[in-house]
């Protein structure tokens, strides 16, 4: 299974820590509300570990994504899946039943209201809008489990594309590290971009809304 970096989130290791203990989320996903036509969300199972390490170290998306490349040591394969992480939510296409990608919520910060999104998919889906649909459910089922006023997401010059329109319409750009990572044979600057609760779910949560309704 390879894949495509959409977003890449701040998880690093003890991130999460650092802040007052974030409330659990629930154990199961009801699937009636956290689903659009295409597409809905799935806990994150030990069935979806082995997957995700796959996308994450594969030779295309793993030197795009969180470990940049490097090989993931066996031995501590589930502390790099879990390190800094709040929670991560499985994509599923509701025709095919396959893994479409995962989205992850890590560096929460209880005490200030802030968490960071990343989102990584299969490369079959680039283009089809699959992977922005789940993000969508994502922060949705994330402002309305966790009381956050702000998400993040560190997004790659090369992978502004894959965010298109919905950059523009949900999120803003609050940062910019200029040339901050290397990928092929150059460097790239790194977009800090940011939605709050009030504009999701002023603009947000309205699409998604629209999305779950059969046509």
């Amino acid at each position: 299974m390879s894949g495509y970096q959409v977003a890449n989130g701040n998880a690093a290791p003890g991130a999460a820590s650092a802040a007052p203990t974030a409330p659990a989320a629930p154990e199961g996903l009801d699937p009636r509300r956290w689903r659009t036509r295409r597409a809905h969300l799935k806990r994150f199972e030990d069935a979806d570990v082995a997957a995700y390490l796959e996308l994450c170290s594969s030779l295309d998306v793993g030197r795009q994504f969180r470990f940049g490349g490097a090989a993931i040591n066996p031995h501590a394969a589930m502390a790099a899946v879990w390190d800094g992480t709040l929670v991560h939510l499985v994509g599923v296409g509701n025709r095919t039943r396959r893994r479409l990608g995962v989205a992850s919520v890590t560096s929460a910060d209880m005490r200030n209201g802030t968490a960071y999104l990343s989102i990584v998919g299969d490369p079959s889906v680039l283009g089809t809008g699959l992977m922005i649909e789940v993000a969508g459910l994502a922060i949705e089922y994330v402002f309305q489990t966790w009381p956050f006023r702000k998400l993040y997401a560190e997004v790659p010059e090369y992978n502004l594309r894959t965010f298109g329109s919905v950059t523009k319409r949900f999120f803003r750009r609050e940062g910019l590290l200029t040339e901050h990572v290397f990928l092929d044979g150059r460097y790239w600057d790194v977009h800090i971009l940011a939605t709050d609760r009030a504009t999701w779910q002023r603009e947000g949560s309205p699409i998604v809304a629209r999305l779950r309704t059969p046509r």
